[in-house]
């Protein structure tokens, strides 16, 4: 295995990865090594804040006001959202200034203390995603989003069944995920 050394979330890491593979089912794209993600997960949770990805702090949070006006629209009201691989908070930080009580869950130490520093230690959850589900009341968050952590876990379906768990029925799931089809 490739030594990753640090990795920021704005770097080029085209072909820093294992072999990835796609399910003829559902055309998932994934690292099979489970030891490999586990070492990045490891690496992720103590690396430097990516100074690149926080200059782009207040057009990332015009971007995500956006996502939560149109999620809002859907629903037609406010509540509780959970942003499932936070990062430092600026969906949350967007979220919280239109009116909407924000948790967040990430694996990185460094950017969890960012979120608990603004918004409150209840509001986040550090460590892997399966972990913090567990620990998540059912039928509490009328939203829950994954912006482009998805393509990252090993097993997205269970993932996905324990998320539908935690959403109210009424409730909306937003995934997004980078097409590895794409040329950009």
């Amino acid at each position: 295995q490739e030594d990753l050394g640090e990795y920021l979330i704005s770097e080029d890491v085209v072909g820093k990865c294992h072999n990835l593979y796609r399910c003829l089912f559902c055309q998932h794209v994934y690292i099979a090594d489970q030891d490999f993600i586990n070492q990045v997960i490891n690496i992720y949770q103590d690396q430097p804040i990516d100074q690149v990805y926080l200059s782009e702090y207040t057009g990332r949070k015009k971007t995500f006001i956006k996502y939560i006006n149109q999620l809002e629209k859907i629903l037609g009201r406010k509540g509780h959202i959970l942003d499932i691989g936070c990062y430092v908070g600026i969906l949350l930080d967007a979220a919280h200034d239109i009116g909407w009580q924000v948790h967040g869950v990430d694996t990185s130490l460094k950017a969890a203390q960012i979120v608990s520093a603004k918004f409150g230690s209840n509001k986040i959850y550090q460590g892997k995603i399966e972990e913090a589900l567990n620990n998540i009341p059912d039928n509490f968050y009328d939203s829950i989003v994954m912006f482009d952590v998805i393509e990252h876990l090993q097993d997205p379906e269970s993932v996905i069944a324990k998320i539908y768990d935690k959403i109210k029925p009424d409730g909306l799931l937003l995934v997004s995920t980078p097409d590895i089809s794409s040329h950009m």
